[in-house]
């Protein structure tokens, strides 16, 4: 953490781990976020989104306060969005548990397909399902 304030000037505080932290393209994809926030409401953690901050003047000060602060990092890897995939190497670089969640198993990429991630369809039963599946992982994460 030290270099990161060299490098992009954010501040390391120690972690509060009290949100659900969402990385995913921001356009076209609300009705998959209120799936996400809904599965985050069996917990007793709320998702948040680095949009919906505005505690620093550069938005990636902002992403990095909500990766050191989640207790669980959730990713949408669908059309392969480069910032979502700068965000998850950032939270597995900071030890943060990571949730990939995808519409297409194509984009995941091959050093990532180790990794669990929850296939979804993008109408309303499956994200009803993206919704259940992701409740019962969080929780499981959350617990352990």
């Amino acid at each position: 953490f030290s270099n990161t304030q060299q490098i992009i000037g954010y501040t390391y505080e120690l972690p509060r781990n009290d949100v659900i932290g969402v990385m995913m393209p921001f356009g076209g994809f609300s009705e998959v976020y209120d799936a996400i926030k809904s599965a985050c409401a069996t917990t007793t953690l709320q998702a948040k989104r680095a949009d919906e901050m505005w505690g620093h003047s550069m938005f990636m000060r902002d992403i990095m306060e909500l990766v050191n602060h989640s207790a669980v990092i959730i990713c949408d890897l669908t059309g392969r969005n480069p910032n979502v995939f700068y965000e998850m190497g950032l939270a597995h670089a900071w030890g943060r548990p990571v949730v990939p969640i995808t519409q297409n198993k194509d984009d995941v990429p091959s050093d990532l397909q180790a990794h669990r991630y929850l296939l979804y369809l993008n109408n309303a039963e499956g994200r009803e399902q993206l919704s259940a599946d992701l409740g019962k992982r969080l929780n499981s994460i959350l617990e352990s």
